[in-house]
């Protein structure tokens, strides 16, 4: 194995959060979540794009709450008992961005090993699906390990440091 690969294989390892979005099941890295909260009011922010649901208060912090479902153009879900919102740290080379995520439903900490990842399948994913960095198989299930700093694109993270 190529120092490369194996380099690209040590970074997905180690202890992600993993939650349900639309029909799909997706992890986090434990350490850029900051905490989970349960939905709640959500204030919307007139003209601003449709991924990005509104803001919230928290604890006297503003925070935009992002809607997954739709900057990943999945079909809308119902809000349930189990929706919340995850607070995570969103990073790029020049700084950090706090922003709340809609998602359906958590489902566990999970403890990345080698031998569960597996390849990221190619079929009906893009070139520019950047923010999907690894899948690990779980039961019969995978999960997509997902780098929330390729989630939005640099002009969508300017625009959102300008508003907040």
């Amino acid at each position: 194995m190529s120092e490369e690969k194996r380099g690209d294989i040590e970074k997905l390892l180690g202890k992600y959060l993993t939650f349900v979005l639309g029909d799909g099941e997706y992890a986090v890295e434990i350490l850029k979540v900051q905490q989970v909260i349960q939905i709640q009011q959500i204030t919307r922010l007139p003209r601003a794009p449709k991924f990005i649901r509104g803001l919230i208060n928290l604890r006297g912090k503003v925070i935009p709450v992002l809607n997954l479902h739709s900057k990943f153009n999945m079909k809308p879900v119902e809000e349930t008992n189990k929706t919340c919102i995850v607070i995570v740290e969103i990073s790029d080379r020049e700084s950090h961005l706090i922003v709340g995520v809609i998602i359906d439903e958590i489902k566990e900490v999970m403890q990345v090993e080698e031998e569960m990842l597996t390849d990221t399948p190619d079929v009906g994913m893009s070139k520019t699906a950047k923010h999907i960095i690894g899948a690990v198989r779980v039961g019969g299930k995978v999960r997509f390990i997902l780098d929330l700093g390729e989630i939005l694109s640099l002009d969508e993270i300017a625009a959102l440091r300008k508003t907040f």
